[in-house]
């Protein structure tokens, strides 16, 4: 028996693959079709490295398969996508290439629940069945019914899944239950909101048990069906997470469903919007367990845990640079206490031998090799949070300071940032990692004697506000600047402490802060009191007695 799958190396593919070898004999081959191979080395797998948009090139192959599991799919719901050109127009490429096959005795693809989606006459009060007429909102859901309809009119022998809610462990981070999961992990409100909203969801290990019964089996030929295990309210679903996380069960204030309004409203709303109130995403099929035999059914109440564990922020790692000292140092202890995975960075470290379980990189960022070589290790690791704390500085006036000192300002401070997450960003996206600026107070100001240790600042201020635009879709971007702190950087900077560094926020605090920062919604967080008010004064300043008040109280007390 020869079995081709596409999309084996996403989430429902590894689970998928698995499960198949499992129940294969020793004989056959399975053709898996990859962009950058799989790291299962069983002797049945025969990788095809390619992409869907190149599939053509495989079709000796191809048809000669007696199964084709058609996975590969854009699963991220939405409309900023050309869906079709993944979802559905390989599907039609591989259509073509069976066609008149003497071997595929089925062709097998997961489609979705958003293929049917709610007609704006349905009120939502019966669950979604296979004979219900698709009305699909979205261009993802529209995509994939199209492909569903070349299936169907291919002429080929057909099984079309619906999967509604897929979880399990090691998920995408933007997938759903996920999401849900940081909300209560970043106390969320919304957890303690009893919404009546009812969805249809589905273990991976139960879909994948159901693909793996499509081999052999007669009874499923030219079916379409719903792949759905159980039904729970939103409000259910938060309250099974948060027992789980914490141990107690949460407060829940009951909410009305409002079904009389939003279930003749709910075409005129996002669905994200509908579901809280009405069953949009309740689907229900039978003949799914029974067709395929499944009868141990994997409940949400219990298989919730392996995706606890497997969530970014349970598992990812927090990424410092700048760690053997001062805020990065403070910020690296302060985590540890946490129980947090660490991966710190600097090019001295003596002070992080007490935090040796963690992983810890010398290296030092000036060097651009060493800054590339760095990216390539912290990528075989799934970022939670990215911290860009790393800086030098030196008190010296434009004529005093070295052309070594401007270039290693220069590199450290800006440029190994900004390169940092550009090398990193496949990581960053796909985790939707925060990404974590420390600039400083100095950046709104002009500084003399320490101009570009302040104008540094000033880009990655900027820098980091415009990404944040950039990047809102998949990832949290927030600069951070502290007040003055004390810590090591006055001495190698040559800055004078005045009154013992009291006045001073201390390394400790400013951890504290950027932890809570981390898990809240402003973009710029402006850390110390009277370093907000200083700048609120400086506001109403002429320009040129900004320059002139900065430069006399820095040149006399600095």
């Amino acid at each position: 028996m020869n079995i081709l799958i596409t999309g084996a190396t996403g989430f429902l593919g590894q689970t998928f693959l698995a499960e198949l070898l499992k129940a294969l004999n020793a004989e056959g081959s399975v053709y898996v079709l990859t962009r950058s191979g799989i790291s299962i080395t069983d002797r049945r797998i025969k990788p095809l490295k390619g992409s869907l948009e190149t599939v053509a090139q495989f079709s000796a192959e191809i048809r000669n398969c007696d199964y084709v599991f058609h996975l590969a799919a854009n699963a991220a719901f939405g409309n900023d996508f050309d869906y079709d050109s993944v979802n559905y127009r390989p599907t039609v490429d591989l259509l073509q290439i069976l066609k008149g096959s003497p071997r595929l005795k089925n062709f097998i693809f997961t489609s979705t629940i958003g293929a049917v989606d709610r007609a704006p006459g349905d009120d939502c009060s019966k669950p979604l069945i296979v004979l219900s007429k698709p009305s699909p909102t979205s261009l993802y859901g529209q995509s994939k019914l199209k492909a569903e309809h070349a299936i169907i009119e291919s002429g080929l022998p057909y099984t079309i899944l619906r999967p509604t809610w897929v979880y399990g462990k090691a998920m995408r981070t933007a997938s759903h239950i996920n999401k849900f999961i940081a909300m209560v992990l970043e106390k969320n409100p919304v957890a303690h909101i009893k919404l009546p909203g009812m969805v249809s969801l589905i273990h991976v290990k139960d879909l994948a048990m159901a693909l793996v019964r499509c081999i052999g089996n007669d009874k499923i030929i030219n079916k379409i069906y719903f792949a759905e295990t159980e039904s729970l309210s939103l409000g259910d679903i938060f309250k099974i997470i948060y027992t789980k996380i914490h141990g107690r069960e949460p407060f829940q204030i009951p909410m009305p469903s409002f079904k009389f309004l939003v279930g003749k409203l709910h075409a005129r709303v996002p669905i994200t919007v509908s579901n809280l109130f009405v069953n949009y995403l309740w689907a229900r099929d039978e003949d799914f367990r029974k067709d395929f035999e499944l009868e141990n059914i994997t409940r949400f109440k219990v298989s919730v845990q392996d995706v606890i564990e497997t969530n970014i922020h349970i598992c990812g790692y927090w990424v410092i640079t700048g760690a053997n000292s001062g805020i990065g140092l403070a910020l690296a202890h302060e985590l540890h206490e946490h129980g947090k995975k660490l991966i710190l960075i600097d090019k001295d470290t003596d002070n992080l031998e007490p935090l040796n379980r963690h992983v810890i990189v010398k290296t030092d960022l000036s060097d651009r090799s060493q800054l590339v070589e760095l990216c390539r290790k912290v990528s075989e690791y799934r970022i939670y949070c990215f911290v860009n704390n790393a800086g030098v500085g030196f008190k010296k006036s434009q004529q005093n300071i070295s052309l070594d000192e401007i270039e290693k300002t220069i590199a450290v401070n800006v440029q190994a940032p900004v390169l940092m997450v550009k090398l990193l960003q496949d990581n960053l996206l796909a985790n939707q990692s925060v990404i974590i600026t420390i600039a400083s107070s100095i950046a709104y100001n002009p500084l003399p004697y320490m101009g570009l240790y302040a104008a540094s600042k000033a880009f990655l201020s900027i820098w980091s506000e415009s990404i944040t635009y950039e990047l809102r879709k998949t990832n949290k971007v927030i600069s951070i600047s502290p007040s003055g702190t004390l810590t090591g950087f006055q001495k190698s900077a040559g800055v004078k402490v005045l009154n013992d560094g009291k006045g001073l926020l201390s390394s400790a605090d400013v951890a504290r802060q950027i932890i809570k920062a981390s898990s809240g919604r402003r973009p710029v967080v402006i850390i110390g009191a009277s370093t907000k008010l200083m700048l609120l004064v400086c506001k109403l300043f002429p320009r040129a007695l900004n320059i002139l008040f900065w430069g006399k109280l820095f040149e006399k007390y600095r």
